[in-house]
C-alpha cells in the first residue's frame, strides 16, 4: 500500500511506474523501502548530487537489491581504463538502515568514496554479501564508505555505528 502526500492510499498496486523521478530530487528528505523484490538499485549515480536534503535512508527486505547506488550506463560504458576515485557527499544524511538484503553487494559502485558528515546512525544487518567498507573518523565525526573490487567478507554481516558529539568543532547538521 502506498500513501500519497494528501494521505490518500493506493491499495495493493500491481504495477507502479515512476517517470521523471528526478522531479523529487531537491526535496526528498526520507526514503524508506520495505519488501520490494523488484528493485536492483535504489538511485542512479547521476541523481546523487540532487539528494542534498536526504536525511533518512532505510531499506529492508528487498530480495533482489544489489546496490544502493547503481552505475549509470553512460559512466559504465565510458570507463575504458583505470578511473580516478570519485567523491560523493551526502551532506544531511543522518540515518542509514540496511537490513535483510541478501544480494546487496555495495552501497556505491567501485571507485567512489562516500562521505556522510552528519551521519549519527549506521545500521547494517543481514547483508552478508556487502563489500562496501564503512569507517568513522571520530575527530571530524564523519563516516566514510568505499567499495573495493575484492570481496573481503569474513562472514560478519552486521555493522552498527553510532557517533556521539565531541568537544571538537564539527560541521553543523
Amino acid at each position: 500500500m502506498f500513501q500519497l502526500q494528501r494521505g490518500d492510499f493506493i491499495p495493493n498496486p500491481k504495477k507502479m511506474e515512476l517517470f521523471n523521478l528526478i522531479w523529487l530530487r531537491d526535496n526528498l528528505r526520507e526514503l524508506i523501502v520495505h519488501y520490494n523484490n523488484n528493485l536492483t538499485f535504489i538511485f542512479p549515480v547521476m541523481l546523487i548530487q540532487h539528494l542534498s536534503q536526504l536525511s533518512i535512508l532505510e531499506i529492508k527486505s528487498c530480495e533482489k537489491l544489489k546496490g544502493i547506488i547503481g552505475n549509470d550506463d553512460i559512466l559504465a560504458s565510458s570507463s575504458q581504463g583505470p578511473r580516478l576515485e570519485m567523491k560523493m557527499v551526502f551532506p544531511q544524511l543522518k540515518q542509514i538502515v540496511l537490513e535483510d538484503l541478501p544480494k546487496l553487494e555495495s552501497f556505491s559502485p567501485v571507485g567512489y568514496h562516500l562521505e556522510f558528515p552528519c551521519l549519527d546512525l549506521l545500521n547494517v544487518k543481514q547483508c552478508s554479501n556487502i563489500i562496501t567498507s564503512f569507517t568513522a573518523d571520530y575527530l571530524t565525526l564523519t563516516v566514510h564508505a568505499k567499495t573495493d573490487q575484492i570481496r573481503m567478507n569474513d562472514g560478519e554481516n552486521s555493522v552498527s555505528i553510532e557517533l556521539q558529539e565531541s568537544a571538537e568543532p564539527v560541521p553543523q547538521c
